[in-house]
């Protein structure tokens, strides 16, 4: 159902549309409800798992209870199923142990608030003319808000959250994140394992919709970042596969923006934007910052920090989590749940060694070694966190461009794999703010992203007493207005009775950025 933004929010109706009394659209229960229906509408146009919410059969398996509230819980049941020995011609059954038990497994799932807020002034609505925008600007941006977060807090509870033996693979059959090489990207071979290991843990393909004879389609879904997609375009077998299909039926595809299928599992790309507002950019499927501080000795002088936002003064922010997306930061899903390292599916390896790898691409508009690159391992250490989300220690950078020294402990196989044959004068120690991007990379400086293999119930979602409910504060005797929203809420990957995770896997590879001067690795 659409909604006019218009009328969702009271536009030309200014600040009394939003008050608690009577107005042109009768009570003020009535003008809630039209503001929380607009919120949701603009919600599930930036959460990207929306459209795969639904029952037992679905992606996504949902349930609302709205008597659930902050700290309290929404309990999923499993049942196995039967698998003993038959009783044969006149074999009866005589005692306890002649029956199967029945394997149950429940689990809670935890909801908790979700909050946002903003401000403007009567200043603002009056003086700048900008009462009807704001009205309708609103709602339309905290629901965005709102589903960006469900969007990313989902991916990772996907990343962090499975069994490292069970739901996660490597681009190429490798072993380890830091063994892929720059050939190790997402590809046909790639996807059709993923189906093979999926369906051998016990995963079915989720509900996906009807064909042109009523019959249900239930399909597996690869969800990857555009820049993942890039090489998989580029496989030969998936060339293969859209010039045998036909030039038609690919071309319909392609004209839908769609990707045509690898062996029945479906494609649908997650998009993210490097995006205009000071915040993350990249996702949890592809790690990237902008950086936001001047460096001329490989950050040795800023006290081996990295910044981001994009620019010096965005850089100086320190309440904003420009590297939530990074290893080794405690990521919060609820307000009773944050990222406990050691337990991390994608990224165990690293929370044991404390350390990852990152490349600072200057782009080519630089003033001062443009496309250059530098290379900088970031670690823990005693005294200061490698990641706190704000900004990245770094610990040393490659071939003695970190203040004068050879980090040859930390770059051992960026050394062997890279050395000054490939990289040689392009790499850099100077960065400016505003024109590098950031780069999550494996020890051998190849650039590092996941991708999403999801089948039948790969995870359930909780949603609690409150969605989208708007309160408002005035102070200052009205001047100053403050709007929220509020969301009871939480998800997380389905477990079956037996503690796995068979409804998805996270595929770890190498990722290409197009028009990015990353070095091929070979060895």
């Amino acid at each position: 159902m659409a909604y006019n933004t218009s009328n969702v929010t009271g536009q030309g109706q200014g600040s009394g549309a939003l008050s608690d009394g009577t107005n042109g659209f009768g009570n003020a229960a009535a003008v809630r409800e039209l503001w929380r229906k607009g919120v949701e509408v603009y919600e599930q146009t930036t959460d990207f798992f929306s459209g795969m919410e639904g029952g037992k059969d679905a992606i996504i398996q949902t349930i609302s209870d709205t008597s659930k509230g902050r700290g309290q819980k929404i309990t999923f049941t499993q049942m196995a199923g039967l698998y003993d020995e038959p009783h044969h011609g006149d074999e009866l059954f005589n005692d306890e142990n002649d029956f199967e038990s029945i394997k149950i497994n429940s689990s809670d799932l935890s909801v908790d608030f979700l909050r946002h807020g903003v401000r403007y002034t009567e200043r603002a609505e009056e003086f700048m003319g900008m009462r009807g925008e704001i009205n309708v600007g609103i709602p339309r941006e905290l629901g965005k808000w709102m589903g960006r977060q469900k969007s990313e807090k989902l991916f990772m509870s996907f990343l962090h959250r499975g069994q490292i033996d069970g739901n996660q693979i490597y681009g190429g059959d490798k072993a380890t994140m830091d063994l892929i090489l720059s050939a190790d990207t997402l590809d046909w071979d790639t996807i059709v394992a993923a189906n093979t290991q999926l369906s051998r843990l016990g995963g079915a393909p989720a509900k996906g919709g009807k064909d042109g004879s009523g019959n249900q389609i239930n399909r597996y879904c690869v969800v990857a970042t555009t820049d993942a997609l890039f090489s998989l375009e580029q496989d030969g077998d998936f060339k293969t596969y859209n010039k045998e299909a036909g030039p038609d039926s690919y071309a319909n595809v392609l004209f839908g923006g769609g990707y045509t299928d690898v062996r029945g599992n479906i494609i649908k790309k997650y998009n993210p934007i490097d995006h205009d507002g000071i915040g993350a950019i990249g996702s949890p499927l592809n790690p990237k910052a902008e950086l936001g501080v001047d460096t001329t000795d490989g950050f040795a002088s800023q006290s081996n920090l990295i910044k981001g936002g994009g620019s010096t003064t965005a850089g100086a922010l320190t309440g904003k989590a420009y590297f939530k997306y990074f290893p080794l930061y405690l990521f919060k899903f609820i307000a009773t749940d944050t990222l406990v390292l050691a337990n991390s599916m994608a990224y165990k390896a690293i929370a044991t060694a404390g350390k990852f790898y990152v490349a600072v691409v200057n782009h080519q508009n630089a003033a001062v070694d443009p496309g250059k690159i530098g290379y900088y391992c970031i670690m823990d250490e005693a005294s200061d966190v490698g990641n706190n989300g704000n900004k990245l220690r770094v610990e040393g950078g490659h071939t003695g461009r970190f203040n004068g020294t050879n980090d040859s402990t930390n770059f051992a196989q960026m050394t062997l794999s890279i050395g000054t044959a490939v990289v040689g004068t392009n790499v850099t120690q100077t960065h400016a703010a505003g024109t590098a991007s950031i780069y999550l990379v494996n020890e051998r400086g190849v650039p590092i992203g996941h991708t999403l293999f999801l089948g039948k119930a790969a995870a359930r979602r909780g949603y609690g007493k409150h969605r989208n409910n708007r309160t408002s504060d005035e102070r200052e005797g009205g001047f100053v207005k403050d709007i929220f929203v509020t969301s009871v809420f939480g998800q997380e990957p389905c477990e079956d009775a037996a503690g796995r995770m068979p409804g998805y896997l996270v595929i770890t590879h190498a990722i290409q950025y197009a028009g990015v001067p990353h070095p091929t690795v070979t060895v």
